[in-house]
Parts: C-alpha cells; structure tokens; sequence
C-alpha cells in the first residue's frame, strides 16, 4: 500500500476500531482506495514539512494520541494537527468515519487479499484520472 515512513501514516492518525474483522465492501475498497490518494500527498507534505523544520527525522507522530502531538514544538505541532484534521475529513467525504477507516487499514494489514483489492481500485482510479 504506502511506503513504510515512520510517522504520520493513515493508519496512526484515527484510532483502533472495534469493528476490524468485518467483512470490506467493495464500496468501501472504493472509498478507502480514494481517500488513500487523497490523503498520501498531504502526508507526504506534512512529513516534509516537519523534517524541514526539526532538521532530523521525524518523531512518531499519531494524531489520535494527544502525547505523541503534545510533545512536539508549537509549529510541528500545528502541521500535524492540521494532518490530522484534513484526513479525518477526507476519509469521512468518502463515506468512511474514522473507526472505519482504521477497521480497514487494521484488516488490510493481514488480509493480503484486501490490500490487493485496495491496491487494484488504487490503480484503477488513477488510470481513469
């Protein structure tokens, strides 16, 4: 799916989910596979951005543990928090809330099928683009 980076991937920035074993839609494959896209850049933008300022790598950073946002410099803090809101608002635009999204992101990880799925509407969509 995404290439590993340390921090501030999708599937830190909302939560676990209770509902993780459940089955994924194809629907929801597409929704998941359309907020990955969208979100990937802002990402990789907010990663850049961070690394830039604290001249070093990048600190795990999970926007749904206030800790790991609490302890970062006011203006780190500020482009994570700003990450985080952004994603939270894609996945949601595409139809999954956060603890679904992170139901999906936890299964895909052992499910090669499901990440196959995803990684194929991923393809899909950006061919149709």
């Amino acid at each position: 799916m995404l290439s590993p980076v340390p921090s501030l991937r999708p599937i830190d920035f909302l939560g676990t989910a209770a509902h993780a074993q459940s089955a994924v839609s194809n629907q929801e494959v597409q929704n998941y596979a359309r907020s990955i896209l969208e979100i990937e850049p802002l990402r990789q933008a907010a990663y850049d951005q961070i690394k830039r300022i604290t001249g070093e790598d990048v600190p795990p950073i999970m926007c749904n543990r206030p800790e790991s946002l609490n302890r970062l410099s006011r203006e780190v803090r500020q482009i994570a928090v700003n990450y985080c809101n952004r994603s939270v608002q894609i996945a949601s635009g595409h139809g999954l809330p956060a603890d679904r999204f992170n139901a999906i992101t936890a299964a895909l990880q052992n499910d090669p099928d499901l990440a196959a799925r995803i990684q194929e509407a991923m393809v899909q969509i950006q061919r149709n683009r």
